[in-house]
């Protein structure tokens, strides 16, 4: 299901500017979400998910306080994935990486015009993009158009289809932590038993194109576990998990969701 709206990214403090670029857009023809209205009930982070997930382009404006938001990058990192981001400057800012490798289209001196050289150069990306998406959906075997209005609400709306559970194995497979921490294995495993606990750290997505910042606090954490005088409460190994942590503002509240559990 794919729209034909173009969604906005931008810091809230920047709103008065982005407002600008917005009705200019809407003025030239193009259909925009900019997140400004939201129903009753509906929680708003889902709702920029959704139509993030279901817009035809995505346009990130940068500027001084755009390139430090958690959530416009996290925006400008899914639309970058699904390859229909759009970059504008508002401020003579360096743009994060990645996206500093895709085209921006600078709107510092920009006073609003439409016939602008600035802002026509930024229209005919949105409408290439457009393009490229319509002659992708063109080709995909099955696929229908839903009326772009329409498209947020209903996917908010639609329901769950649940899967039934998988057949089980006849025997499961038994991992013993003895064996996968080798060497010393039994011993460490005795002293958990002996001490009626186990402390071990356990770390998910290790990896962020925001830089090393939030790692080297958790490292540094880490490290300082080690120091315990009690030696039942040292770290007896490290778990490495899947993808648990994501890059939607949760950095500030990293230490108590899942290292301090």
């Amino acid at each position: 299901m794919q729209s034909k709206y173009v969604f906005v990214s931008y810091a809230s403090i920047d709103r008065s500017r982005a407002e600008l670029v917005v009705r200019a857009l809407e003025k030239f023809g193009h259909s925009v979400w900019w997140g400004t209205r939201l129903d009753a009930g509906q929680r708003f982070d889902e709702v920029i998910e959704t139509a993030l997930e279901h817009a035809v382009c995505c346009l990130v404006l940068w500027s001084r306080d755009s390139v430090l938001s958690n959530w416009v990058r996290a925006e400008a990192e899914r639309a970058l994935h699904r390859k229909v981001l759009v970059a504008a400057l508002l401020d003579p800012v360096d743009i994060p990486l990645p996206f500093n490798l895709i085209h921006t289209v600078s709107l510092v001196s920009w006073s609003g015009s439409l016939k602008s050289p600035q802002f026509r150069a930024l229209s005919k990306s949105i409408e290439a993009i457009r393009e490229s998406v319509s002659t992708s959906l063109r080709t995909t075997p099955g696929h229908t158009e839903a009326v772009p209005a329409l498209a947020a609400r209903e996917a908010l709306e639609r329901p769950n289809k649940l899967q039934p559970f998988p057949v089980g194995r006849e025997q499961e497979p038994v991992l013993f932590l003895e064996h996968v921490l080798g060497e010393g294995g039994e011993r460490k495993v005795q002293l958990v038993r002996e001490s009626g606990r186990i402390v071990f750290h356990a770390v998910g997505n290790t990896g962020n194109v925001f830089g090393p910042g939030d790692q080297s606090i958790v490292i540094e954490r880490m490290i300082s576990d080690f120091d315990d005088p009690e030696s039942s409460s040292r770290p007896s190994f490290f778990f490495h998990l899947g993808d648990i942590v994501y890059s939607f503002g949760e950095s500030e509240r990293y230490y108590d969701q899942f290292y301090y559990p």
